[in-house]
Parts: structure tokens; sequence; C-alpha cells
């Protein structure tokens, strides 16, 4: 199951179209809140299937909008953050997602990415695609998962878009002129 892990959008959807342009056979979108309704978009978009929560700024202040996803690997949680002091540490998620079963927690809020693995739990922050606070130009990440493996990537956007660049092939222009044969068809008048 590949999943992409998207979180902390604010609207800007911009890069988080331009990479899943490039990314193929996507299963699942998972969106981590601050405009839970940009997680929505780009399932249409690109028809795909989306989970997604309330972050701070989708008016989720009063009540928790976490949500437990089943994957072929075991019971993730996926919530924003915030109700749980992202910005202060992880303890919390970590005690939550366990107490609920667990395997992974999957958070936004702090717009910084994250991928810790703790005695084979895993903490995953995709960071923010649009309003980076790590000296980024933008991050989000991807799952690849099935019953028995759990593998993550921090997708940096520069470096994403920097390798996408490289791999196309450019077309070689006919030399068309330039000083030199400026020169050389002017000659006559030296």
């Amino acid at each position: 199951m590949k999943i992409m892990v998207f979180s902390d959008t604010h609207g800007q959807l911009d890069k988080a179209i331009n990479i899943l342009k490039e990314i193929k056979d996507i299963d699942l979108i998972i969106h981590c809140g601050d405009h839970k309704s940009d997680g929505d978009t780009l399932g249409e978009m690109f028809s795909t299937k989306v989970l997604s929560v309330k972050g701070n700024c989708d008016g989720s202040s009063r009540q928790d909008d976490s949500t437990i996803f089943q994957s072929p690997f075991g019971n993730i949680l996926v919530c924003h953050g915030h109700f749980d002091n992202a910005n202060l540490g992880y303890q919390n998620l970590y005690y939550k997602a366990l107490e609920r079963q667990c395997k992974a927690v999957i958070f936004g809020h702090t717009h910084k990415a994250l991928y810790k693995e703790i005695d084979g739990f895993y903490l995953i922050n995709p960071g923010s695609i649009s309003e980076p606070r790590d000296g980024s130009n933008g991050t989000c990440g991807m799952i690849q998962l099935n019953q028995d493996n759990f593998k993550y990537t921090i997708i940096d956007y520069d470096s994403f878009m920097n390798n996408l660049n490289a791999n196309k092939p450019t077309h070689n222009k006919k030399v068309q002129g330039g000083f030199l044969r400026g020169l050389l068809n002017y000659s006559d008048r030296f």
C-alpha cells in the first residue's frame, strides 16, 4: 500500500499537486489538518481515497478530531497534534497512540518534518509543503507498507523537483547564431 501524507497546506496546493502528478499508484492520501478541505480537494483531483482530520485552523479548537486508520500493517493514529501539544514534545502523541493499540502516529501542527522509530513504533510528521518552519522549501511524506513492513520517506520538495528535472531528457537545439557567426556573416565590412 502506498500512502501520501500531507499536513498544514493552508490552502496552498501547487506544490502538493506537482508531487502528486509525478508519483503513481497512490492508494490513499492522508491529510493531518490545517485546511482539511485541501486533502479532500487533492483526493478529488487525483481520484484517490482521502483520510483527513481537522487542525486548529479548521475550527477544531474544542474537539479532538483524531482517528484510527486500520492499515495492513496495523492501526495508525492520525491527528493534527494541537490537542497533544506537539509543539512542546511528542510524549502525549506517543502514549495516546499506544493506549489505542496503534503501531504509528501521523500528525502535523509543527510544520517540521519528523520520522522517529521507537522500538517498532513510528512517529511521523510530514511537515508542511506550503508553510515550512524547518528551513526547507516544503516537505511531505510517503508511506509504503504491507502486513510485515513499514517504510516512510520524507519528501523534500526542492530535492524531489531537482531530481525530477535532472531525469527529464533535454532537447538539443541547433545553434542559430552568436557573436562569431555574426562576424563571419558581415566580414566584408572589415
